[in-house]
């Protein structure tokens, strides 16, 4: 089995709280850690999940590679997607996050194996390597040097992979960093999340005119990849602005007008609006406290591209006494407390997408995962439908209990985030541990059960 690259909860005092508005260990002075995050607020320096070394926070446990098969549920959502075909990917490196490395991938499928070529493609823009002079390429993104060939990798039944690119060879005019030809052993850590969308982790090393490692200094992957499929309409050109990370993958749009405007490389787009009608297991992580998510069920109704939602609160796993501050495990967690808020009428996109503002949200002091308090608020979800089983998106607004916390940056932007995974019929809320609550998360999701089972 693959390593999953996904968040554990691990045994301890802070994996054990229930102590914000949102979540987070709980303290017996939250006022101070409220007065601490509008600071933080103040500074424009909002914690968007992002570790010292540049990449996003994989959560991965050292010992157990985050590896779970655990849960109740009697049977597996199987998330092996459609691989088959030819794909335009984008890595970029923890040392420069906004010049990715493109290549084009094609992937041949045989069941639960996958094989897979790398051929790097031309940068945006070609570097003299004498002058570093920059100049916009006439014909960008097209293949240079030779692929890398890499069969026999296991395709999980959670759509899942890992593979080594050895002996990557990127020429000069593929190195989006420097104008230098670089070689490489390349990890991937990936999920293919629908059939046109895949994205994951990136680890080992490269070396040109020095070493670069793609991995952290625990061998951890500390770089980004994202994928999409090309088409006989759609070409690796037509990608603007290129999306690299799994946080972003759920915010791409079809390289043309949903609509039928044309545009981008050809008449007719990609279909992304997937099965949203159902009941959903909700974690909302606000920047506040990123660890503690609220839980919430959310029951939608689909007519076409229409979408109705119903946001009910649910019970923690940690009761907090509201004097002592005592936590202890709820007998039983996950429960509905409260009235749900009901938004009707929302728009689904073309490209999977919607925007959604729960107003007047109540979430009793048992539903409450940071402060033992009821809290009220209007929360402004912008989310995707991935699949027909995963969605997940930023999260805007404000909350208030003892003081009022944003949800978005200083500057109105959403600075929280959610993910929603489907709860299949014979299976609940509680089925989902570890919870994940980022799009950069999602690619990582396990099955409630174990998938060879």
């Amino acid at each position: 089995m693959a390593v999953n690259l996904r968040l554990i909860t691990l045994p301890g005092a802070c994996a054990l709280t229930a102590s914000l508005v949102l979540g987070g260990c709980a303290s017996p002075d939250p006022e101070a850690r409220f007065d601490e995050y509008l600071e933080t607020l103040d500074s424009g320096t909002t914690d968007t999940g992002v570790t010292d070394t540049g990449g996003t926070d994989t959560g991965v446990d050292p010992d157990t590679g985050g590896t779970d098969t655990g849960g109740d549920a009697g049977a597996c959502i199987e998330r092996r997607a459609n691989a088959e075909g030819v794909w335009f990917m984008a890595i970029s490196a923890s040392i420069d996050r906004e010049n990715p490395l493109y290549l084009e991938v094609t992937v041949t499928q045989d069941g639960d194996t996958l094989d897979f070529s790398f051929q790097p493609l031309s940068t945006d823009i070609a570097t003299d390597p004498e002058t570093f002079e920059q100049t916009p390429r006439e014909n960008p993104r097209q293949p240079v040097g030779d692929p890398v060939v890499v069969t026999g990798v296991t395709y999980e039944a959670d759509g899942s992979f890992e593979l080594l690119a050895e002996n990557l060879v990127v020429s000069l005019e593929a190195n989006p960093i420097t104008p230098s030809q670089i070689t490489g052993d390349v990890e991937l850590y990936g999920s293919f999340l629908n059939d046109d969308t895949s994205c994951g982790r990136v680890g080992g090393t490269v070396q040109g005119t020095t070493t670069v490692p793609l991995s952290n200094p625990q061998g951890e992957p500390a770089s980004d990849f994202a994928m999409f499929r090309l088409t006989d309409e759609i070409a690796a050109t037509d990608f603007d602005p290129v999306l690299y990370t799994c946080g972003q993958v759920g915010e791409v749009e079809p390289p043309c007008d949903p609509a039928g405007g044309g545009g981008g490389g050809g008449e007719e787009c990609i279909e992304r609006r997937g099965t949203a009608g159902g009941v959903w297991f909700m974690a909302i992580s606000a920047s506040i406290d990123r660890e503690n998510p609220l839980y919430v069920e959310v029951t939608i109704d689909q007519d076409g591209d229409t979408l109705d939602f119903s946001f009910q609160p649910l019970s923690t796993d940690i009761a907090t006494d509201p004097e002592t501050f005592e936590q202890t495990p709820r007998e039983n967690p996950r429960q509905a407390v409260g009235d749900p808020v009901v938004v009707t009428g929302v728009t689904f996109e073309a490209d999977g997408t919607f925007e959604v503002t729960a107003t007047d949200l109540v979430v009793s002091r048992d539903a409450n995962p940071i402060t033992p308090s009821q809290i009220t608020g209007n929360v402004e979800f912008y989310g995707t439908i991935l699949n027909d089983d995963v969605s997940c998106g930023r999260v805007g607004g404000t909350v208030q209990g003892t003081t009022t916390v944003p949800l978005s940056n200083s500057q109105g932007e959403p600075a929280s985030d959610y993910a929603m995974f489907r709860i299949p019929d014979g299976g609940s809320a509680t089925d989902f541990d570890p919870v994940q609550y980022t799009c950069g998360m999602v690619g990582n999701v396990d099955p409630a059960c174990d998938p060879v089972e």
